[in-house]
């Protein structure tokens, strides 16, 4: 990611799902025999999805848990076979959204150096509520007009990924540009 060798979206939204992200239908079922999950559904308003390379996002891992739980979060190859993107335009002419669709994709668990699950299986939720804040702050609240102070000890980088050393179990590798100082 650091790198930008890969450009990613963020696999969240989905048809029937509004804005209410913990009602997600998107599955993956565990396959042990072949070694990796199996990807079945869609994710919609994919921002820059029809430019990128990789996906990361959110998927129902357990079907018999509700809400919050049983979601897991993947690091998806936008070239796996079964994966369909659609791009389309809005009516600003922006033409960078898309559709993804999985239609029984296999994603091999060595399909990503390190694997394709971040941050464990069952932990999506966290995962993606740790990106959101880290997307939230990446701003560093330094807007026009902001009465909140600075997000104490950080240091902004511009638009580059935070990637901290060692294996991807924390959720801070998913995205960020402010960082402890």
């Amino acid at each position: 990611m650091a790198a930008a060798e890969d450009l990613w979206c963020q696999g969240w939204s989905e048809p029937n799902a509004g804005s209410d992200l913990a009602s997600l239908t998107c599955k993956a079922v565990r396959d042990d025999e072949r070694g990796g999950w199996v990807l079945d559904g869609q994710k919609t308003w994919t921002t820059r999805g029809a430019f990128c390379t990789h996906l990361f996002g959110l998927f129902r891992t357990d079907p018999d848990s509700e809400r919050h739980k049983g979601l897991t979060y993947l690091l998806v190859p936008l070239d796996t076979e079964g994966v369909t993107v659609r791009g389309f335009g809005r009516l600003d002419g922006d033409e960078g959204f898309a559709e993804v669709f999985f239609d029984d994709a296999f994603l091999p668990d060595d399909a990503m150096p390190g694997g394709v699950v971040l941050g464990g299986v069952g932990q999506g939720w966290s995962v993606a509520m740790a990106t959101t804040s880290s997307e939230r702050a990446s701003r560093c609240d330094r807007r026009a007009g902001s009465r909140r102070p600075p997000i104490a000890s950080s240091t902004c980088t511009g638009s580059a990924p935070v990637v901290p050393p060692g294996p991807r179990s924390t959720p801070a590798f998913a995205i960020g540009s402010c960082r402890p100082g």
